[in-house]
């Protein structure tokens, strides 16, 4: 199973297959995936520029809708990557996840942090707050 950068984010709890409590990610290792020469190449042969929109039965392009123009063969039926805030297409996958646990001791007289790198694919299932992993933890050493 595939998991993208708005399932995987830092703040979450991640666990072994067990349910035993690894740590929290603190950040994602990420990577731009290979350019995709086919959808370049539909993109520029466009097809037709007919829409569908004139003929139905009340056209709303007029009214504000952005649809027909942004779901058209042009646009690879707005299928592109999503953009981020700056405006820049981040089509980025994330890689490895960094987590960190902190161990302290009763007293908090001693600080133990351990930091893992955690390939995405050993990701099995991903919730609101908690990052589940196909394996042990014994399998991770």
């Amino acid at each position: 199973m595939s998991f993208g950068a708005r399932d995987l984010r830092p703040g979450k709890d991640v666990f072994d297959a067990d349910g035993a409590y690894l740590g929290t990610v603190v950040w994602l290792v990420t990577r731009r995936p290979p350019h995709d020469a086919a959808r370049s190449a539909h993109r520029a042969s466009a097809g037709s520029t007919f829409s569908g929109e004139s003929i139905g039965p009340m056209p709303t392009g007029a009214l504000g809708n952005s649809g027909p123009r942004s779901q058209s063969p042009s646009t690879a039926y707005a299928t592109t990557p999503p953009r981020d805030r700056a405006g820049t297409d981040d089509a980025r996958q994330p890689t490895e996840l960094i987590i960190l646990r902190l161990l302290t001791s009763l007293n908090w007289s001693t600080l133990r942090p351990r930091v893992r790198r955690i390939p995405v694919g050993l990701v099995q299932a991903v919730s609101h707050e908690r990052i589940v992993l196909a394996v042990r933890e014994t399998a991770l050493a």
